[in-house]
Order: structure tokens, then sequence, then C-alpha cells
């Protein structure tokens, strides 16, 4: 299996671009620290900033724990979302419906289209 890559939005407002070993449920979930839960981001794919297939994947019980207001993750997904993000792809394989990485392309797009929008981007 190859890699995942991703961008971890985080509630400071900071992103980065990261890449996920195999097992990404584990390894995703050790970044954003809790079990995963997959979001999909109904108000930037209204507005058009993210495609049909681009998803968030963030803390389960990021409320439960109390964890920080994400104030862009809240913005594009329209209610409210607690801890750090991670927006991938989903797509069906053969395997059923899975995550797959986000083009280079998709990330310079949601890089500048959400750095001009109160965040920065850290690791280019």
């Amino acid at each position: 299996m190859t890699k995942l890559t991703g961008l971890l939005i985080r509630v400071d407002r900071s992103a980065e671009i990261v890449e996920f070993e195999p097992e990404y449920w584990r390894s995703i979930g050790n970044v954003i620290n809790g079990w995963i839960e997959i979001v999909r981001p109904k108000a930037a794919r209204k507005l058009g900033i993210f495609t049909d297939n681009m998803c968030f994947v963030c803390d389960e019980e990021g409320l439960l724990k109390r964890k920080s207001f994400n104030l862009i993750a809240s913005i594009l997904y329209g209610d409210f979302i607690a801890g750090d993000i991670v927006v991938l792809k989903e797509e069906f394989t053969h395997d059923g419906l899975d995550f797959i990485s986000l083009s280079e392309k998709e990330i310079n797009t949601l890089v500048k289209l959400l750095s001009l929008r109160l965040f920065k981007v850290v690791g280019q």
C-alpha cells in the first residue's frame, strides 16, 4: 500500500500537508488524537470549495473531550467542529469506500483559498 496525503487543519488555524502510513485509520487517529469520524463538509461543497468526494476526518468524541473550536473547519462544514481535522477524499475501490490522497493541485488550491482566510500553512 502507498502513503495517503491529506491536509491537516489545526484549531490554531495553521495547516500542514501530512502523509499517512498504511493502516490509515490508525495513523489518522494518532494525528487527530482520537477515534475517527468522517464528516462531509456541506458548506464547502455548496460554495464550490470542496468537490463531492472531499471529506473531513475528525475526532468522533471531540465535543465530549471538550476539544477547542476549529473555526476554519466549522465554517467549511456549516456547523461546530471541535479539534484538528484532516481533509482527504473518498472513493469506491475494490475494497469498498476508502480514503484516497488529495492531489497536489487540490492541496495547492485549498492552501491558496484557505490561506487567504485566517490561517497560515506550515511545512511547505
